[in-house]
């Protein structure tokens, strides 16, 4: 919390080249003219504002860029873009946001404490903090679904309620409605009827925006500070669409087809490497909040990971699988599912730091070309390995999903 408190200091004594500088050093970049705090905020603020005055914000927008969100945001009232309201709201998504992690993080080993203390600190937490981008709001959301997890809330009415809200303002978080077939058969039949009739409803009224949303969808380079299990696959495609510039479309397709052969094939050993786990230590899907929180964001994870292309604060959602993986670890340190805990957690706080790695680099060998090369390989075989870890630890404890139990043995009886 100081660490934002003095970022915030700076800026307001007018000390911005400080401010912009030490950002750098950790590799954010805010080299654009008249760069201010929250900038992530403006548009969609702007878009309110213009969307009010009549303006088609999906198409050519002369106020803005154009809205590359859920048309949602436009049933909220117009609000100001001055400076201090900016500013205001900014500063209060991010206690919010910090508040949520301070709830859920709680560390139980130095360990622990060293593990958040770095995550919260990362580049990428404060980078997605610093500009108020919305993934800060979504997570607040899905973090107070798993605190809905006690007591009376148990039945996770409340949870899937706010994982759906948050999907209806970014369509992404609708993956962690998977969760439910940890639930019993029931509040799964209900979650899957509510929001399958909602999102129905949604189509209906707005699908004509939908596609104008899809379209403004920003591309980068694969080879900037993004995560995507398609960024390998799209540097190839770049590299022989230059040697083979008449056969793009043929080398798309077989681009394509190698990218959905190995995730194939990593989701195969995947589950084989989850099922030898299993036969060492059976594992229990008894909910609680730690075990929500981690299917949630490691849902959210895997589904944006190989879905699309991701910007640095996405991670965020990243620090949501650090209290259970601590769980896990705690009590079978010398075990191999503990060795896998320790090993996903510092690959975490690894490509949490990766672009602050790659300015040290850069400064180190006076090569920006050789810093950006040794990050894009590091960078990939950590993402890789993440997504495989977190993807084994779903599947060992989907195995005893009461849902999926439910299932087998309806398909058994028929």
């Amino acid at each position: 919390m100081s660490l934002f408190a003095f970022f915030a200091f700076l800026w307001r004594q007018g000390a911005h080249d400080l401010y912009v500088s030490l950002l750098g050093s950790l590799g954010i970049f805010t080299g654009w003219s008249g760069y201010q705090p929250f900038t992530d905020l403006h548009n969609p603020l702007q878009w309110l504002t213009c969307n009010r005055m009549g303006f088609d914000v999906f198409n050519k927008n002369p106020c803005s860029t154009t809205m590359n969100y859920s048309p949602i945001w436009l049933l909220l009232p117009p609000i100001s873009t001055s400076p201090e309201i900016v500013n205001t709201i900014g500063i209060l998504l991010g206690l919010l946001f910090l508040l949520t992690v301070f709830v859920f993080c709680r560390p139980k080993t130095l360990f622990d404490s060293m593990v958040y203390v770095l995550a919260i600190c990362s580049p990428d937490t404060i980078v997605s903090i610093e500009r108020c981008n919305i993934d800060i709001v979504l997570f607040t959301l899905v973090g107070f679904g798993g605190f809905s997890l006690i007591r009376k809330f148990k039945c996770g009415s409340i949870s899937y309620s706010l994982i759906y809200l948050s999907a209806l303002l970014k369509f992404y978080p609708l993956i962690a409605l998977g969760t439910a077939i940890f639930s019993k058969p029931r509040v799964f039949l209900l979650v899957l009827m509510s929001a399958s009739i909602s999102t129905l409803l949604f189509l209906l009224l707005y699908h004509h925006f939908l596609a104008l949303v899809l379209s403004n969808l920003p591309y980068s380079n694969p080879l900037l500070d993004i995560f995507s299990g398609k960024n390998i696959f799209s540097i190839l495609k770049i590299n022989f669409d230059r040697m083979f510039p008449q056969d793009t479309a043929i080398i798309s397709l077989f681009i394509n087809f190698f990218y959905i052969l190995f995730v194939f094939l990593c989701a195969t050993l995947s589950v084989s490497y989850a099922n030898h786990l299993n036969s060492l230590d059976s594992h229990e899907s008894q909910m609680s909040q730690n075990l929500f929180l981690f299917l949630a964001s490691g849902f959210i994870f895997i589904g944006v990971f190989f879905s699309g292309q991701n910007a640095p604060y996405r991670a965020v959602w990243l620090i949501m699988l650090l209290p259970f993986l601590s769980e896990l670890r705690i009590p079978r340190q010398k075990s191999e599912i503990g060795r896998l805990s320790v090993g996903l957690t510092l690959i975490i706080i690894g490509v949490m730091w990766v672009q602050c790695i790659r300015h040290i680099i850069a400064l180190w060998t006076h090569d920006w070309l050789v810093a950006d090369i040794f990050v894009v390989v590091l960078r990939e075989g950590l993402w890789w390995t993440l997504a495989f870890g977190v993807a084994t630890i779903i599947y060992m404890y989907s195995r005893s999903a009461p849902t999926l139990i439910w299932l087998k043995q309806m398909i058994k009886q028929q």
